[in-house]
């Protein structure tokens, strides 16, 4: 687990050697965004899951006589089984949780048994704004993970050196230990 740990946590400091090095704004928001997606990647190998890219791994939804395509950010498998769906942010704030719980919403309409969550670095929803939307969308996330303890500050953004915050450990744990768990199914 320490080794995981130091990958991820390079990880993401990563982002501040970026930022050293020019990338801001919107540029800086997808690295931090794909980021997450990769520690989603590491993670799920790490337990001997597949993370697929959703993009590239489409579902089609029905509904009645209407059909589309839809996908989050990673799909998780396990022995060719599609068990989990995962939301990757940099941060999570309340558009950001609606929109996730929104895909989570459509996905489960073809996909009933799936599990859900999303994995985050920093927070940046009040408990009150998550729990109405929890509420409404019915609970159907069911795990977020705050890589990063705090909540999210845009004037002291983590991706300044003097702002970096390292990886909670147990959160890091606790994530791998939800993977370990679609092992189950």
């Amino acid at each position: 687990m320490d080794l995981l740990y130091k990958e991820i946590d390079d990880k993401i400091f990563a982002c501040v050697t970026a930022h050293e090095h020019g990338t801001t704004g919107g540029s800086m928001r997808e690295l931090r965004g794909r980021t997450v997606e990769e520690i989603i990647d590491i993670c799920a190998r790490y337990v001997d899951l597949e993370s697929r890219v959703g993009s590239r791994d489409k579902k089609t939804i029905k509904i009645g006589d209407a059909s589309t395509e839809h996908q989050v950010d990673r799909h998780i498998y396990h022995n060719q089984k599609f068990v989990a769906i995962i939301e990757a942010k940099g941060y999570l704030d309340a558009c950001y949780y609606e929109r996730a719980n929104y895909d989570f919403a459509i996905m489960k309409k073809m996909f009933k048994d799936l599990k859900c969550c999303v994995l985050t670095l920093e927070k940046s929803i009040n408990e009150n704004k998550k729990g109405f939307l929890d509420t409404f969308w019915e609970n159907i996330c069911d795990e977020i993970f705050y890589l990063c303890d705090g909540n999210r500050s845009s004037s002291k953004p983590i991706y300044q050196r003097e702002n970096f915050k390292h990886i909670n450990r147990e959160v890091l744990e606790n994530f791998i230990t939800f993977l370990e768990g679609l092992k189950q199914n």
